[in-house]
């Protein structure tokens, strides 16, 4: 019976031992009868005995107590099919087997079962033939021999069909075609067109990119937003481009135009257009982790550190969030690179740049290195005079005292505060940690605020200080102030950000705030209730972190039945209806943060975000209103 099997072979660990039987399709009728009578009595005797049958496309045969499953198995990859092969066979590939390893697992990839075969039969006769008499064993057996010499001829003659069929394509075509084949991944539209040449004008597009596309050597989306060369096209035609200047050429372009691409999507990151940031991001995805990788791994010149610099300096933000670990060793060679063919400005803000990506990446830390960094490029910049780097710097310097949990540095850090010739601000970080000084905080807050309405007054991220100036007022007990700081955060908000960020979150933080406050209206409680379970709905709704979903969950539950009880006790016409809340808002980082510098309870705490003045505090509150349990 073993003979009629393609392959048969066994797997033996502490506890079972499996035999496989593969290609069982190929099975001899004559044989079943036997094979069931083995079944009932010879396999049942050993309890460790564990037998798989693999039908590749046949018709299972109709045995009792064996159940056979349907299941689609996609052929190993080379290099899974490498590791099994060394596995099962014990053999380790050298110069002289190398290649004669390489044509088993090419033959038998798509077969495990026959690769395991192959690889036990090398184990087996190992210590009494070489393995050059193993191989020819295996070849005779399986006529491997003929299988690799049809598929040298084919290859051969698929080479010399497309080098025919590349010959009747226009130069440009062909030209296109080489160039996009260095690059793995998909190009969107621009960059496709700017690197083969072609203006942006439909007709020219159609001219270069269509035929392409339309013969199926480059593939496309059906809005034509991104192409990509197809795997075998560019397997063939990636062997035209067989000089290194050339290489380098071809690349130092596409860096050039992907990073304006890059410095495009930064911009408009920073309008908080997220979705369209990452769009561009989307469609060059696997060239620029392609272009990074290669200024990591390659040495730079002259030529492409310039770009890499730009890049660094201008997009560093949008390589963070969609490369972290990536864009973390492409500063660090960056900054490298930047002490062989920067100035000493340059290497200031290469230092900045990859300080801040080694504490940005979570889980990394970083922060004492980081801080290293940071002290190299103040010197330079202090030097330089460049007011508004260095207020940058002191707000990475103070966030990485903070992060520490150093705040007694982060107060008496002298440098942080800047005032020089009537330009002072002091970074939100700093500010956060002198909070009992309110009214220093609203001063260095206001100053922040104006340097973000002068410099870049569409910028989402000034959300925060707005978010910061409200709590001050709370505390300070002007409410209305307050209001309208919440009500400006609902105004200045953009749908199109990332969901989980602080300033994808403003709404909902506003009207979170907005229920506190509105105790003694109850019918305006209920409005803003409402519209921060809607939100709060879209924020899990858009969400893909786990730990995000967890907290709007939370968040949604805690309010629901703030909901059921307010609509409740207004059914009831209960006099002074609001609701008096007894823990802080769920979604509010400052709330968090706040409470632990404010010398208050929180008791006393609650009341300032529900709008009542300290002089109600003698008053017996509970008497009048209902505390939410």
């Amino acid at each position: 019976m073993y003979n009629t099997f393609t392959n048969c072979s066994t797997i033996t660990n502490t506890k079972w031992k499996i035999c496989i039987f593969d290609d069982f399709q190929n099975i001899h009728e004559s044989f079943l009868p036997g094979f069931q009578e083995l079944c009932d009595n010879d396999f049942s005797l050993h309890r460790n005995l564990k037998i798989i049958l693999i039908l590749s496309g046949g018709k299972p045969f109709q045995f009792d107590r064996i159940r056979f499953g349907k299941c689609k198995v996609s052929p190993l990859s080379i290099g899974d099919a490498q590791l099994l092969f060394g596995r099962c066979s014990d053999i380790e590939s050298d110069d002289e087997n190398k290649e004669q390893i390489h044509n088993i697992i090419r033959y038998a990839c798509g077969l495990p079962g026959l690769l395991i075969y192959f690889a036990e039969k090398i184990s087996q006769f190992r210590h009494n033939f070489s393995f050059d008499d193993i191989y020819k064993m295996i070849c005779d057996e399986t006529k491997l021999n003929d299988w690799l010499d049809e598929c040298t001829i084919n290859r051969r003659n698929i080479k010399q069909e497309m080098d025919k069929y590349f010959s009747q394509l226009s130069l440009e075509q062909q030209e296109a075609i080489k160039v996009l084949s260095y690059f793995p991944g998909r190009f969107g539209i621009e960059e496709a067109v700017e690197m083969t040449g072609s203006s942006s004008q439909p007709a020219s597009k159609m001219h270069v990119l269509m035929p392409l596309v339309e013969q199926g050597l480059i593939s496309s989306d059906l809005e034509l937003q991104n192409f990509q060369v197809q795997e075998l096209i560019r397997a063939i035609t990636k062997q035209q481009i067989d000089n290194v200047h050339s290489n380098d050429l071809v690349k130092l372009k596409y860096t050039n135009i992907i990073g304006k691409s890059l410095m495009k999507a930064q911009d408009i990151y920073d309008k908080g257009l997220i979705y369209e940031a990452l769009g561009i991001m989307n469609n060059n995805w696997e060239n620029i982790s392609f272009l990074m990788k290669k200024g990591i791994e390659a040495p730079s010149d002259g030529r492409t550190y310039g770009v890499y610099y730009e890049i660094t300096l201008k997009a560093s933000d949008i390589l963070m969030l969609c490369h972290p670990r990536d864009s973390r060793q492409f500063f660090q060679a960056c900054l490298q690179n930047s002490l062989l063919f920067g100035n000493e400005e340059e290497q200031a803000l290469m230092n900045i740049a990859y300080g801040v990506s080694l504490t940005d990446l979570p889980g990394y830390g970083g922060y004492k290195e980081a801080m290293e960094h940071y002290k190299k490029a103040l010197d330079v910049l202090k030097s330089r005079n460049f007011q508004y780097r260095q207020v940058l710097l002191y707000n990475s310097m103070a966030a990485n005292a903070y992060m520490r949990g150093n705040h007694v540095e982060a107060l008496n850090a002298k440098d942080i505060q800047k005032s020089k010739d009537g330009y002072t601000w002091t970074p939100p970080w700093y500010c956060i940690t002198l909070v009992m000084c309110i009214l220093r905080i609203l001063t260095f807050f206001h100053e922040a605020l104006d340097i973000y309405n002068q410099i870049h007054p569409n910028y989402t991220g000034k959300m925060n200080v707005i978010h910061a100036i409200a709590h001050c007022y709370l505390l300070k007990e002007e409410f209305e102030n307050a209001k309208s700081c919440f009500k400006d955060m609902l105004e200045g908000y953009s749908d199109r950000l990332l969901s989980g960020s602080s300033e994808a979150e403003s709404p909902s933080l506003a009207l979170e705030h907005m229920v506190y406050l509105n105790l003694e209206n109850p019918q305006n409680q209920l409005i803003h209730l409402e519209n921060l379970l809607n939100e709060i709905r879209q924020l899990l709704k858009r969400s893909v972190n786990e730990k995000h979903k967890l907290r709007y969950s939370n968040a949604i539950a805690k309010y629901q039945s703030l909901k059921i009880l307010l609509v409740d006790k207004l059914n009831r016409n209960e006099e002074r209806a609001g609701l008096l809340m007894d823990s802080i808002p769920v979604l509010c980082h400052y709330c968090k943060s706040f409470i632990l510098y404010f010398n208050c309870t929180q008791e006393n705490y609650i009341h300032k975000l529900c709008g009542l003045r300290s002089n109600l505090y003698e008053i017996d509150i509970q008497q009048r209103l209902k505390i939410v349990e």
